[in-house]
């Protein structure tokens, strides 16, 4: 996942040393558990489960966006 975001960033013209990339990807990965543990909110309530998957899914799209394009580009 590290490589990844290091071949991001390489592209979009940001930082090339990997630990920093690494952290951006670490970053992510946090989030899946969480994720996960939400995933039991569905036996619940459907629409509940709905609201905060929505409500991480998009702070999981947030994080790779803010390590790419501002915490990688002007470190």
């Amino acid at each position: 996942m590290g490589v990844m975001v290091l071949i991001f960033s390489s592209i979009c013209g940001g930082n090339t040393d990997y630990e920093p990339n690494f952290r951006v990807a670490v970053a992510k990965m946090v989030i899946l558990p969480i994720s996960t543990f939400l995933n039991v909110l569905s036996g619940l309530s459907y629409w509940l489960s709905t609201l905060f998957s929505l409500a991480v899914n998009l702070y999981a799209l947030y994080v790779p966006y803010f390590g790419l394009f501002v915490a990688l580009v002007f470190s």
